[in-house]
């Protein structure tokens, strides 16, 4: 004698038999006709169900996304512009780069036309516009955005009154 199932016990019964997928064999009629029943009981709730879990998900996700970079930054430290005189040392100020919440400013690149000392200061002999460019390597900074920030120095032989000085 057969067990009669209600409709919820017989959708919980439904068992795939996936070994007849295997090795590019063709489902069977009675596999099919049960895989197309159980999605026709999922019903508007189901379906319902689903996507407000994805809904959710993804707001977490969001959320969890904004709050580790809400204080990301790519900053120079300092002035972006200097006045400086010919032949003295300028020990630049660097910057600051957060990047996904990790202070990531140690792997800044930086490209100048101005002279380099050995104790990692810059000076110039000749008047005119010099520049630090500062990139980074970071996947935020360097390959998701292509940011560069500039140091623009003046080098020039006037003093603070305008005139030109003796030094030199």
């Amino acid at each position: 004698m057969a067990t009669k199932y209600t409709k919820k016990q017989s959708n919980a019964k439904v068992n795939f038999d996936f070994s007849s997928f295997g090795g590019g064999k063709k489902p069977s009629k009675r596999n099919q006709k049960k895989a197309v029943k159980t999605v026709k009981n999922i019903g508007f709730k189901g379906i319902l169900l689903a996507l407000l879990f994805l809904l959710i998900g993804v707001g977490v996700g969001f959320g969890g996304f904004f709050i580790i970079t809400k204080n990301d930054c790519f900053e120079i430290n300092g002035q972006d512009y200097i006045e400086w005189v010919p032949n003295v040392a300028y020990v630049d100020e660097g910057c600051k780069i957060i990047s996904f919440g990790k202070d990531v400013s140690k792997d800044v690149v930086i490209e100048t036309n101005l002279l380099s000392a050995e104790d990692g200061s810059f000076y110039a002999i000749e008047n005119g516009e010099y520049y630090i460019k500062y990139t980074s390597k970071d996947i935020k900074y360097g390959t998701l955005f292509d940011v560069q920030k500039f140091r623009i120095i003046h080098i020039s032989d006037k003093n603070e009154e305008g005139s030109i000085s003796d030094e030199g």
